[in-house]
């Protein structure tokens, strides 16, 4: 009994580890990629943020023109060229942060793919949690419906995939869905071949009280303190 509980709170730690430390390198995802194409960037506890070219431009002509009735046309095409570059940029700093997220899961797949250990050692309990990157989408969509539930008229589709949905001009959550079906999936092969049959309940349980916990601790705790 002992036992049990202490593998339940080690597990419920180590989920609440990678709660926090997921949701920063997904944002440091975002800004790796913002940095690359030369945008200024801020990280938030739950957020970045990346310093618009096409705003910054626009603004300037604004204070520039204001008095006028006019905008010389080189002006007016140079501001298209941004707001058509902006867009594009979106997408890509949009799409970093479920491709980190993805990569660092299939990181984790690939370790324990490739050592196939039944009797997991610690190596093999670090990729266990690094797989489970890919319970993200899960996460997000699940605590979406929770939203719905309790307000209708909220969307339950949000989000990095919901950006990315709306950018091909599909329904919202086709990304959300399609993600967290694959994540499903994997999540639930990770649990089912590589963890031993007597850790499974502790684990599942660790990672729904963890999980919440680790969300609760840095969303509503310590986070905005850290990152405001």
């Amino acid at each position: 009994m002992i036992s049990d509980i202490l593998k339940i709170f080690f597990l419920s730690c180590a989920f609440m580890a990678c709660t926090i430390t997921g949701t920063l390198s997904h944002e440091l995802g975002h800004i790796a990629v913002a940095k690359m194409l030369g945008y200024k960037t801020t990280l938030h506890y739950g957020s970045m943020e990346y310093q618009s070219k096409y705003l910054a431009y626009s603004n300037q002509l604004y204070k520039k023109y204001r008095e006028l009735s006019y905008v010389p046309e080189a002006e007016l095409n140079l501001l298209n060229k941004l707001k058509s570059n902006h867009k594009q940029d979106g997408f890509w700093i949009t799409l970093a942060g479920p491709i980190q997220s993805m990569l660092t899961g299939m990181i984790g797949l690939i370790i324990l793919w490739v050592r196939k250990n039944k009797n997991p050692k610690w190596i093999d309990w670090i990729a266990i949690f690094l797989a489970f990157f890919w319970a993200r989408p899960i996460f997000n969509l699940g605590s979406g419906l929770v939203q719905k539930i309790l307000n209708p008229k909220k969307s339950p589709f949000g989000g990095d995939e919901a950006k990315l949905s709306n950018y091909y001009d599909l329904p919202p959550g086709f990304f959300g869905i399609l993600a967290a079906a694959i994540g499903l999936l994997i999540c639930t092969y990770v649990v089912f071949y590589f963890i031993p049959k007597n850790d499974r309940l502790h684990f599942i349980l660790s990672g729904i009280v963890g999980s919440s916990l680790g969300f609760l601790l840095w969303f509503e705790g310590i986070g905005p303190i850290i990152l405001p």
